[in-house]
């Protein structure tokens, strides 16, 4: 078994809320990620910044964490999704805000704000994350250019603050169009799915109906087969009657001339007793039930007794 495998799915199936759209969905799983490796560095950043006296900082970070753990909970069960987004991401900014004005050591704690823009972008999308960077500046060049400070802010060299702020705006361009690629790719991939799924949905409905369709063809012939075995019923018994009859017409005493007419009378009769059984013969290839019956016959015979039947209708 492929573990990777094992772990996405595990990933999808505890993010998979009801109730979310693809969108919120999508947040809810950037949200999860940033949980799944921000909890665990918050708390060994906590725990060293304890042991080194900094009890503000750890303060700040055991809070971020809580703060992240109920909102994942809050968002899984209450659907409270951009209201915990903006309350986490306040509470990270706050923390990062502390971390520029204490520096730590030589100032590389400061370097957590780069995190700041694919956080912002990713959970609030392009124009809430436009707003929560550009709250992100004004707050950086406050601490660093603003001179008259109320509180004392870790020394950094001039340098240091114009190339950070650069790079800042840097990170958050680049975070910006990845979000915008993001986005276009998500929406042209939602109207794919939504075209595929109005197509599946218009197959089925086609094929419903030519279910249908073939159901009443069926029962159409059907009924078609039944009509023609009942009529062919309904004709033969009388028909057997008068070929019966003839035959024993045959059977008593007559001249030339009557034996004739019986003679015929009794082909046309066996003729069109023929003709119904063929018709029923059609009814049995349409069910498939068709059988042929093989057996000598005398083709002169029934060419004659052909020929008995129309000659009237050619001496008229």
């Amino acid at each position: 078994m492929n573990p990777t495998k094992n772990l996405f799915t595990i990933f999808a199936s505890v993010t998979n809320s009801a109730g979310l759209s693809q969108e919120e969905r999508t947040r809810f799983q950037y949200y999860s990620l940033f949980l799944m490796f921000g909890i665990p560095l918050m708390f060994i950043f906590g725990i060293t910044n304890f042991s080194s006296g900094s009890y503000w900082v750890s303060a700040l970070a055991a809070l971020s964490a809580c703060g992240l753990a109920s909102g994942w909970l809050l968002i899984k069960y209450r659907r409270k999704g951009i209201a915990i987004y903006r309350i986490n991401a306040a509470l990270y900014l706050l923390l990062l805000s502390y971390l520029m004005v204490f520096g730590g050591h030589g100032g590389s704690k400061v370097l957590w704000i780069y995190t700041f823009p694919l956080v912002s972008f990713f959970l609030f999308g392009k124009r809430e994350g436009v707003s929560w960077s550009g709250i992100t500046v004004t707050i950086i060049s406050f601490l660093f250019f603003y001179p008259n400070h109320f509180f004392e802010i870790y020394p950094y060299h001039i340098e240091f603050k114009v190339r950070l702020l650069a790079s800042y705006l840097t990170v958050t361009g680049i975070a910006f169009w990845l979000e915008h690629l993001r986005h276009h790719y998500s929406t042209s991939l939602q109207a794919k799915n939504k075209a595929l799924n109005e197509e599946i949905v218009e197959r089925k409905k086609i094929e419903k109906q030519h279910e249908q369709l073939m159901l009443e063809v069926q029962s159409a012939n059907q009924a078609k087969s039944e009509f023609i075995a009942n009529m062919s019923h309904e004709i033969r018994t009388p028909l057997n009657g008068v070929i019966g009859m003839t035959s024993m017409l045959l059977d008593t005493k007559l001249d030339k001339h009557q034996q004739h007419y019986a003679n015929t009378l009794l082909t046309s009769g066996e003729f069109l007793l023929t003709i119904i059984n063929d018709i029923l013969d059609v009814s049995k290839i349409e069910a498939g039930k068709f059988e042929l019956n093989i057996r000598p016959f005398n083709l002169r015979e029934m060419l004659d007794r052909f020929v008995d039947i129309v000659t009237r209708k050619i001496y008229k």
